[in-house]
């Protein structure tokens, strides 16, 4: 039930899930982050929807997104009002 929370981190109006690593500097605001998920140093999400096992590199920026899960956001992305998920292989047989 574990959360780490880096130095310098404010989170607003929020919830946070379970075994989620927040790094230092991050900013969190009127968001759902799910369980296990990391967002690393910089970061600063506003109005989001993190989902489970997500990874959120350093400084990326994410308003008014959803984040699937399991999905990677990349180092610096400065993403608005995207719907994000993880690639997913279908077969169509």
């Amino acid at each position: 039930d574990s959360v780490s929370v880096g130095e310098k981190v404010s989170i607003k109006k929020s919830v946070i899930g379970k075994h989620t690593t927040i790094g230092e500097k991050v900013k969190i605001s009127n968001s759902v982050i799910m369980d296990h998920v990391t967002i690393r140093d910089g970061c600063n999400i506003q109005g989001c929807i993190i989902c489970t096992n997500a990874y959120i590199k350093d400084n990326a920026s994410l308003k008014d997104c959803q984040v699937g899960d399991s999905h990677t956001i990349t180092e610096a992305a400065d993403l608005k009002g995207e719907a994000l998920t993880a690639e997913q292989i279908m077969d169509f047989e």
